[in-house]
């Protein structure tokens, strides 16, 4: 069964996750100012006490569409302090060697690891989609999740065909965006992708589909 997502940054859409069927709940700290970040903590532990769901620690850097501003000494840093309050880490594959630490903690911690991709623009071949898994892999992560932009039908039919292939030998997520997107963000799911993300209030990005309408489609 696929999990539900929803990102939040307060303890009251963590709630509203929780009655509209999230699974799991992503914290991006990258969203955060520097006085939510002072109360963070207590965030993280009253969504474990009161609301038993899943976290999703992430800091997402600029270049792979987040809004970290500070460096990856800050953002180590901030990983330090967070992992031994989360269930999963996500980290993007591009920082996994200047970052190792942080898979190490994870693992350390007994924490989740979610390697990652984002692609804003371009929708990659198979064979680099392949061989992102594989770098991957090499780091043994719980899951591989790939975020990308779909252009056309074949861009979109190759990246279903991927998810359905390679979900039945390892967590996969995949996530399109731009062409059917809507439609993908069902359909992965059903072919294997272990994780896709829903809005609470209003879409993160374009053809996102509610939390409510994913639980009602995907149970």
């Amino acid at each position: 069964m696929p999990k539900i997502a929803g990102i939040i940054t307060n303890l009251k859409e963590a709630q509203t996750a929780k009655f509209q069927g999230a699974d799991i709940v992503e914290i991006r700290l990258d969203l955060f100012s520097k006085n939510q970040l002072k109360t963070a903590p207590q965030l993280f532990q009253k969504i474990k006490k009161q609301l038993k769901l899943p976290i999703i620690l992430t800091i997402r850097k600029k270049s792979e569409g987040g809004s970290f501003s500070g460096n990856e000494k800050e953002r180590s840093s901030l990983f330090n302090r967070f992992i031994p309050l989360s269930d999963f880490v996500d980290l993007e594959l591009s920082s996994a060697n200047n970052l190792g630490n942080i898979i190490n903690l994870t693992k350390k911690f007994d924490k989740k690891l979610i390697l990652s991709y984002h692609n804003f623009k371009k929708t990659l071949k198979y064979s680099q989609l392949l061989s992102f898994l594989k770098a991957s892999q090499a780091h043994k992560p719980f899951l591989t999740k790939i975020a990308m932009f779909v252009a056309n039908d074949n861009d979109f039919l190759q990246l279903l065909n991927f998810c359905k292939i390679h979900s039945k030998l390892s967590n996969i997520a995949i996530i399109p965006m731009g062409h059917l997107s809507q439609l993908g963000r069902v359909i992965c799911p059903i072919l294997g992708s272990y994780l896709t993300y829903g809005y609470i209030n209003t879409p993160v990005v374009a053809n996102q589909l509610s939390l409510k309408q994913l639980k009602i489609i995907l149970g």
